[in-house]
Parts: structure tokens; C-alpha cells; sequence
């Protein structure tokens, strides 16, 4: 008597895969002349398909010979872009 059902389908369940591990993350310090060239350069940062979630941790004006400047450390985590954001060439050595 064949009641439709195949032989272990019933026992043969699969268990959930674990979260995967969140993407490596990155801290990048520095200097800028100002507020405004560390906003873009985050900004900038933020745009490439491979960095995500830049975020300020420090930030301090300081002051060295005379010349103002923020001393910085921002924080970001890389990630797998889209293939189809990302374009391969060539690379040709030049003699």
C-alpha cells in the first residue's frame, strides 16, 4: 500500500543554518584641515560599494605650529558590493 509519503521525509528535516558573522569592521585615523573635509571625505568613504556604516568615534581640534587641525577616528565595516557594481580591466604592464 503506497500512502504517497517517501521513505525518511518525515526524519530527514534540516536543521537552520547559524546568522552569518557580521562583516569585518575597520577604524581609520587621521588628520583634516576641517570639519567640512572630514565630512566629505566620510561621505566619500560611504560611497564606495565596499565600506558601510562610517561613523565618527573621535574627533578633537589640536593645534601644532601654529596650524588648527582635527585629529580623527572614524569606524567603519567592509562589505561584499553587488557584482554588478563592481567593473573588472585588465591590466596591461607598461614597458
Amino acid at each position: 500500500a503506497d500512502t504517497g509519503k517517501k521513505a525518511g521525509a518525515d526524519s530527514a528535516r534540516l536543521a537552520p543554518l547559524p546568522p552569518p558573522p557580521p562583516p569585518p569592521g575597520f577604524n581609520v585615523e587621521g588628520d583634516a584641515a576641517t570639519t567640512q573635509a572630514l565630512t566629505r571625505f566620510m561621505k566619500n568613504l560611504e560611497a564606495s560599494p565596499f565600506i558601510r556604516d562610517v561613523a565618527l568615534v573621535t574627533s578633537e581640534q589640536t593645534q601644532t605650529q601654529g596650524r588648527t587641525y582635527l585629529k580623527f577616528t572614524l569606524e567603519a565595516r567592509w562589505e561584499q558590493p553587488d557584482s554588478t557594481l563592481i567593473e573588472t580591466v585588465a591590466v596591461v604592464p607598461v614597458n
